[in-house]
């Protein structure tokens, strides 16, 4: 939780939005675990996909292209958190 805590403090500070924290640890306690879990199955779709691949990739390659596709995800889960718990709701997220 602390990785996507540090991402949503980065978005927010970023972007000048103000959240409701108690909006935002509710949220994240609710959905937290679940998310995790969506996002770890996914990853390991694309993982799969990615060593079955005829081309096929380096160690080095396969780790970089998982923690793009792991960043990608968070961030992604951090903006519909920022966006359930912002203060101004015509402020965009982006």
């Amino acid at each position: 939780m602390a990785v996507t805590l540090d991402i949503i403090i980065q978005i927010t500070k970023h972007q000048n939005i103000k959240i409701d924290t108690e909006k935002t640890q509710n949220y994240l306690h609710a959905t937290f675990s679940g998310k995790i879990y969506d996002i770890l199955k996914q990853l390991q779709k694309e993982q799969e996909e990615i060593v079955n691949t005829p081309v096929g990739f380096s160690k080095t390659m396969t780790n970089w292209l998982f923690e793009i596709n792991l960043t990608r995800a968070l961030l992604q889960y951090a903006k519909e958190v920022v966006n359930y718990a912002k203060k101004d709701f015509s402020k965009k997220v982006i």
